[in-house]
């Protein structure tokens, strides 16, 4: 950037232009608004970024595509290394969620957590496709792959399940995740299972287990 003072005392900005840098903000405006990919090959799209900076190279959405998961495996590192340093416990909540056009079923595994600045944050794990039946198993294998893939299965402190309990209970959950299998991994560690059949503000939740 170079500043150049105009007699009446405005200033004069010039740009560099950068592509890389124009295609991460990008990738970051699709991520962020949950834009198709197909837009960026919309003919208005193209016209309009045309009309703004005509040096930008369009890209497809393949290319697009590639873009948000080198982003997503960037942001991904960032995690585990914040996580990998903790020395406190972790908190992990779990949903299960449906796809309205498709009507299949995804699992969202999330952490909280306390950084050195006592700030409570949170990361998205893993968003996985569950295929039916959603049996107790099946989803209690899927979170204890999770949990040790990103080592935190020894830094639990509390698991929150949001689900049916009608027709999931949380004992076989609970006697799958604490199943030999994980038993020698997990000696020594303690932590609280909870169960619920209702959405609630899980951060509400959480600051107000830790603060009091």
């Amino acid at each position: 950037m170079k500043n150049k003072k105009l007699s009446g005392g405005e200033e004069l900005t010039s740009h560099v232009f950068r592509q890389e840098e124009s295609r991460g903000e990008l990738a970051t405006m699709v991520i962020l608004h949950d834009y198709p990919l197909l837009m960026v090959e919309y003919i208005g799209f193209r016209r309009y970024v045309a009309s703004i900076q005509p040096c930008f190279n369009t890209v497809s959405r393949n290319t697009m595509k590639s873009d948000i998961i080198r982003i997503y495996n960037d942001e991904k590192v960032k995690c585990y290394q914040v996580l990998d340093k903790l020395i406190y416990r972790v908190a992990i909540t779990t949903d299960m969620w449906t796809s309205s056009n498709t009507k299949k079923g995804y699992m969202a595994i999330t952490t909280y957590f306390v950084d050195d600045s006592w700030t409570l944050r949170s990361c998205i794990l893993r968003f996985v496709y569950a295929p039916a039946p959603h049996v107790a198993e099946i989803l209690a294998q899927v979170l204890s792959e999770t949990l040790m893939d990103w080592n935190i299965d020894r830094k639990l402190s509390t698991i929150l399940l949001i689900i049916a309990l009608r027709t999931m209970p949380c004992s076989i959950i609970f006697s799958t995740v604490t199943s030999k299998r994980f038993a020698a991994r997990w000696k020594g560690t303690s932590y609280a299972m909870l169960c619920s059949y209702f959405e609630f503000n899980c951060e509400r939740w959480l600051r107000n287990y830790w603060c009091n």
